[in-house]
């Protein structure tokens, strides 16, 4: 199937992409919101819920406003795809640990975010970016990697 017609098929068959797609698909986290599809022999993930998808979204923004110095990032130029396994494996990881989450668990993107906005406020601007940022750094984003 031709790419470009592959991404025509996505966007009609999903209205909502997950934005931890390719986290869930290599399996550092995992989703309640999340719907598995299969489309040409790949798979996709839709997000369900539209508040929890626009929590991702603020999540995601301010962990790479805040992750940029530290993952060498430059201005305006877009971000590699490792840059994005970090900050969606490691960083949520680490904010799954400062929210009470169970120890060894994958953490659930959605019930990590809630849990949060419930412990640091409801803006990711008042979370605690300074260890997250730290994990971030730090995490492999290698497939199967303990680390992330």
């Amino acid at each position: 199937m031709d790419e470009s017609v592959w991404r025509q098929q996505r966007r009609d068959l999903v209205s909502r992409p997950c934005l931890f797609e390719r986290a869930l698909l290599i399996g550092c986290v995992t989703c309640h919101h999340a719907s598995r599809l299969a489309l040409a022999e790949r798979e996709v993930v839709s997000c369900a819920d539209s508040q929890a998808h626009e929590a991702c979204a603020d999540y995601l923004a301010m962990a790479a406003q805040r992750a940029r110095f530290a993952l060498h990032l430059q201005p305006g130029q877009p971000m590699a795809h490792a840059a994005r396994m970090r900050i969606q494996c490691g960083g949520l990881r680490e904010l799954a640990r400062h929210s009470d989450a169970e120890p060894g668990l994958v953490p659930d993107v959605a019930d990590t975010l809630t849990q949060a906005a419930e412990r640091f406020g409801s803006g990711p601007d008042r979370w605690p970016w300074e260890p997250l940022v730290r994990a971030i750094r730090d995490a492999s984003p290698r497939r199967g990697s303990r680390e992330l």
